[in-house]
């Protein structure tokens, strides 16, 4: 009967010896999958945090180019009216300048070559334009114009200078000071050198 005992016994220890090493088996496998999982949720958390933080980033980056481009837009804005003053306030002290020209005594001698100038075109015959201010320089215009001409004051000749018609050559000719500043200021915009940053 020991024997029966015995083997029965040895059979339970053998269920029991099998469920303990099953259990152990079922408690690594358990901790192994907890591990598994734990990390596979810590790898997830850590990507979704990466890609929220991506996204902050860009928003934020976003965000910073938008103000940046505003005050750039902003300060280009302000360095082109500055820009613009700056060349308004040269081309006004030019004038001015020019104007006191007119009441020098080089201003008649400028006119004289300007009338010497239009005849070595080959004119023969011509109007000329000058300021009402100016009805003064008619005797010299033509005295130095050795062909056909007439006088007329234009009111549209602001600071001095001459313009020239020719009926028989269809020649017109603007030697005022107010076309050559007009001019000089269009060049000066284009070279100025003062650019926007």
């Amino acid at each position: 009967m020991l024997n029966k005992v015995e083997k029965t016994n040895n059979f339970l220890n053998a269920i029991n010896k099998y469920a303990e090493e099953q259990r152990t088996k079922i408690r690594g496998e358990g901790k192994d999958f907890k591990e598994k999982e734990l990390e596979k949720a810590e790898r997830e958390a850590l990507r979704e945090a990466y890609l929220l933080i991506q996204k902050e980033m860009a928003t934020v980056k976003s965000e910073v180019e938008s103000d940046i481009s505003k005050e750039e837009l902003a300060s280009r804005g302000k360095i082109s009216q500055e820009k613009e003053r700056i060349c308004k306030e040269i081309f006004e002290f030019s004038k001015k300048t020019l104007i006191k020209f007119t009441k020098s005594n080089q201003y008649p001698v400028m006119v004289e070559n300007s009338v010497r100038k239009i005849f070595e075109f080959g004119v023969q015959d011509a109007t000329f334009y000058i300021r009402s201010e100016d009805s003064n320089l008619s005797q010299n215009i033509k005295a130095v114009f050795p062909g056909e001409c007439k006088i007329v004051l234009a009111n549209e000749i602001e600071i001095g200078g001459i313009k020239a018609f020719s009926h028989k050559s269809n020649f017109f000719i603007d030697e005022t000071l107010d076309k050559k500043l007009q001019s000089q200021e269009k060049w000066f915009a284009a070279n100025c050198g003062i650019s926007l940053i």
